[in-house]
């Protein structure tokens, strides 16, 4: 049975528990995407995420059986959802990067989501846009906290970082790094790198913004940062005796 994701941000975990630590590997979904599932009846609903294959629970609370086709996507980290079309009206929700949204009317800076809220216009692009530049998409994450299995404007990991901004372009990768590192793009040696090409470590992945500076999100400074390349590697290497394992870039 395919849902929908109704809140704004659902965690798809490896075990059914809200208390369990984050295992090895987990993930997110935003508000608006789907989810392939069968619901047993005990409050978590075991499936597939549409967009990556990913497999894992999630909380029934946050999955909806009727399926709106959405018309616009979020397209800044954030966009807060207002009762009615002024920033001084009440704040209902706030919605992620990357959200499925409906909208039936607008003002000249507001949209109406089916729902009868509002969010600022220029926050959302029609559903079918497409940004080829991934590091452009990777910066607007600049400064939003690390979260082990994010991939959403309140909290994001390296690979969901790397998901999320190619996605953004139409390419579809998988979720996390070690499935990516060898399957996405063609492989370049580690010289002369360029914008966009995506760079991975023992374990971590960025995006370059140029041919000197990453933009990752990472457990080290707990947030999404710009840092040269060489600081990066050389930390990768004293923590797991490699730096820069693979280049890959898209054509």
């Amino acid at each position: 049975m395919i849902f929908q994701v109704c809140a704004p941000v659902a965690d798809v975990c490896s075990i059914p528990d809200h208390d369990a630590a984050r295992e090895k590997y987990e993930s997110q979904l935003v508000f608006g995407e789907l989810f392939d599932g069968e619901d047993n009846g005990h409050g978590w609903i075991y499936g597939t995420c549409l967009h990556d294959g990913y497999k894992g629970y999630v909380d029934a609370q946050h999955l909806s059986a009727d399926i709106i086709e959405p018309t616009h996507k979020v397209v800044s980290a954030r966009s807060h959802v207002y009762a009615r079309s002024t920033m001084k009206s009440p704040l209902v929700t706030t919605l992620s990067y990357g959200s499925r949204v409906s909208i039936i009317a607008k003002t000249d800076r507001y949209a109406q989501l089916d729902t009868g809220e509002w969010t600022f216009l220029k926050n959302l692009a029609p559903a079918d846009a497409i940004e080829p530049d991934f590091a452009a998409t990777a910066l607007l994450f600049l400064e939003t906290q690390y979260y082990w299995g994010g991939r959403s404007g309140f909290g994001i990991d390296c690979s969901g970082l790397v998901q999320v901004s190619l996605e953004a372009a139409k390419i579809m990768v998988p979720r996390d790094t070690d499935d990516q590192f060898d399957k996405i793009g063609e492989h370049v040696p580690p010289g002369l790198l360029k914008r966009n090409d995506i760079v991975y470590f023992p374990g971590h992945v960025g995006i370059m913004l140029d041919a000197t500076h990453i933009i990752h999100a990472n457990g080290f400074h707990m947030k999404t940062v710009v840092e040269p390349l060489s600081i990066v590697a050389a930390r990768s290497e004293a923590l797991d005796g490699k730096g820069v394992i693979s280049v890959r870039r898209f054509n």
